[in-house]
């Protein structure tokens, strides 16, 4: 099991790095974030809602600016000018098909709230 486990990990990484180059380390955060949220917040009230809040916030930032750049959150960096670059070349936007996996962060946040009830 744990081999199959380890299979899929490193081929999915491979395959998001492939797929949205630099783009890879916005999603893997984004996802992470959320993640950390479920796990932070799972006995607050205000669950739902934190939830809501956080994927709405990402859609509104996704849309606007036509997903994240590094120069948004570095300004003067020097790695920024590299990841920027190569995340243009990707075979796919990540901000694009994101938009499916804020959905499914959503779900996977109410299920945990419900398996934990």
């Amino acid at each position: 099991m744990a081999t199959v486990l380890a299979f899929y990990v490193i081929f999915g990484l491979i395959a998001l790095i492939y797929l949205y180059r630099a783009g890879a380390i916005y999603w893997c955060a984004f996802t992470l974030i959320n993640f950390m949220l479920c796990k932070i917040f799972i006995n607050n009230n205000y669950y739902t809602f934190i939830i809501w809040g956080y994927a709405i916030i990402l859609l509104y930032y996704n849309e606007k600016f036509g997903g994240a750049y590094l120069e948004n959150f570095f300004p003067n960096s020097r790695i920024k000018i590299f990841l920027d670059y190569y995340r243009d070349g990707a075979p796919m936007q990540w901000h694009v098909v994101f938009n499916m996996t804020i959905l499914r962060m959503i779900s996977f946040a109410i299920d945990f709230k419900w398996a934990k009830a």
